[in-house]
């Protein structure tokens, strides 16, 4: 069943992947990426309150949205705000990603094995809804 529901999550991924980065073009980056966020915050709660794993998967494909929304925007959204030295932004801000993916499992097994699942799932919605607060007073592009 998680591989079926990780199959799930790629292959919305893969689908819709290319209509965001369409619709970033077409509305805004940072607005397909805030959505892209929005979403991030619910699905973790969805599953944690999913009391099937057979219901899991209009879950799985909330994640599958939020990641297609984030991943097809945020390089372009953070080209557009970085006007010079564009190599070392884009070596500071994959250093900050994957520090984060290494952080985030380590937390949230430590939050989950000791204080439950559900604490876990709220310190990362936590986390997110700071991080979409702070995102909406960044600017869709610099001024040139």
């Amino acid at each position: 069943m998680i591989a079926t529901l990780t199959s799930v999550n790629s292959g919305t991924r893969i689908i819709l992947s290319p209509v965001a980065g369409w619709m970033a073009d077409i509305i805004s980056r940072k607005k397909v990426f805030l959505f892209g966020l929005i979403v991030m915050i619910v699905y973790p709660v969805s599953i944690v309150l999913t009391p099937d794993v057979d219901l899991l998967f209009p879950s799985y494909l909330l994640m599958g949205l939020g990641w297609a929304c984030n991943q097809a925007t945020y390089l372009a959204w953070q080209m557009t705000l970085i006007p010079s030295q564009r190599g070392k932004a884009m070596g500071v801000l994959n250093f900050l990603n994957y520090l984060s993916w290494a952080i985030g499992p380590t937390l949230g097994g430590i939050l989950g094995e000791n204080m439950g699942i559900f604490l876990g799932v709220i310190t990362a919605v936590v986390i997110e809804a700071i991080g979409l607060l702070l995102l909406i007073r960044v600017p869709e592009t610099t001024a040139s």
